[in-house]
């Protein structure tokens, strides 16, 4: 058994998509499967991933962990009552199956979940965490803070050797929509532009609600530099860079789309080296 201080490993897992549509063909579910054997370090996980396993000592989940359904729904344009209906049903499934999820991952490390824009919350940003009613079969793990409902973006500490590292992430909203408004394309280069400008999403409040506590900052200010930024992504490869600014080394991640790439990455806070964690079925 790991020792605490032997735990330096954050798993970031985005875009589980967890819930109907895509469950229906069974696929998501058994990647989950895998992951949940990998966190639990079962014997009949790779030999390779068992050195890793076990030094986990917190799991970051962000972007879509919950697969609503509404782009479907957008797609068709129905809004009568037998849609709306079966809409309401999904979610309420998919929730019972994400709570499934986080239950039994909380019971062997700390959980982070992050919501996104379509984490059927409320539309302002930045996100508060979603409300603990939608967890009660973890509550307990909630009120322990094993399982601990997070902002999006979402800034934490870690202490490591009597220092303190600055972590700031976010669902990926502020990449989009800068995407959408530029000429940028690139996930790491925007990440760059946000620390530069000293702004995660200089186009709002016009493309997101932005809410401010105060009512007069703006909560998406960049105070101070963090050394590890990180967002999650629609693409399947993991982008990684090392850049400096105002004589610090920052760690920019864009992270893979579990969903589509059965990947999520393994991050060694101590020395900054990462590890890509991709499962695969032996057919």
């Amino acid at each position: 058994e790991n020792n605490n201080k032997d735990r330096k490993l954050i798993l970031f897992i985005s875009n589980l998509k967890i819930g109907f549509p895509q469950d229906e063909i069974g696929f998501n579910e058994s990647l989950r499967t895998l992951l949940i054997e990998f966190v639990q370090n079962r014997n009949n996980i790779n030999n390779e991933f068992k050195n890793y396993s076990g030094k986990i000592s917190r799991i970051i989940l962000l972007g879509s962990s919950l697969n609503t359904g509404e782009n479907e729904l957008e797609k068709k344009m129905v809004y009568d009552n037998s849609s709306c209906s079966s809409m309401d049903n999904n979610i309420v499934e998919n929730y019972i199956s994400l709570n499934n999820f986080l239950n039994i991952l909380s019971n062997y490390t700390y959980v982070d979940l992050m919501p996104s824009s379509d984490s059927n919350d409320d539309i302002f940003y930045p996100q508060k965490p979603l409300n603990k009613i939608l967890f009660s079969e973890n509550i307990k793990n909630i009120n322990c803070s094993a399982l601990n409902l997070v902002s999006n973006p979402y800034f934490f500490q870690i202490q490591n050797n009597n220092k303190y590292k600055n972590f700031v992430g976010t669902s990926g909203e502020n990449i989009k929509i800068i995407k959408q408004y530029s000429y940028y394309n690139n996930n790491i280069e925007i990440m760059k532009k946000n620390l530069e400008w000293k702004h995660f999403c200089p186009m709002n409040p016009h493309n997101l609600n932005l809410y401010s506590p105060d009512n007069k900052s703006d909560p998406l200010l960049v105070q101070e530099l963090p050394d590890v930024y990180f967002t999650s992504s629609d693409e399947i490869n993991f982008k990684y860079e090392k850049v400096y600014m105002d004589n610090k080394q920052i760690i920019l991640m864009s992270l893979p789309d579990f969903s589509k790439s059965a990947k999520c990455v393994l991050f060694n806070y101590e020395d900054n080296t990462y590890k890509i964690i991709e499962f695969k079925f032996n057919i």
